[in-house]
């Protein structure tokens, strides 16, 4: 399943899909939180993903659950704050 775009990535503009400001606003509603420095946990399983985009966004992010996606590296993504990290069954080499 693809990410698709979210309802608008800024006040005026809608997003296009596949864009940092797309992926993050998609992985925004999962959380449930209304901005990206309020959530705490992030669970993203079975979505099809093959890219998270920069987590930078997510300062206070704790737990990342991207399980049984199709991801194959989390560069760029500043893991230092979790607590817990999940990315069984994805494509990712080494971390």
């Amino acid at each position: 399943m693809p990410l698709g775009p979210p309802p608008q990535a800024g006040k005026d503009e809608p997003a296009t899909p596949g864009t940092d400001s797309a992926v993050t606003q998609r992985l925004l509603e999962l959380s449930g939180d209304e901005r990206p420095e309020e959530a705490t946990t992030l669970i993203a399983r079975q979505m099809g993903l093959t890219t998270v985009g920069p987590l930078s966004p997510f300062t206070d992010l704790e737990v990342l659950s991207l399980s049984h996606n199709l991801l194959t590296s989390l560069a760029g993504c500043d893991l230092s704050r979790l607590v817990s990290l999940n990315v069984s069954f994805n494509r990712i080499a080494s971390l």
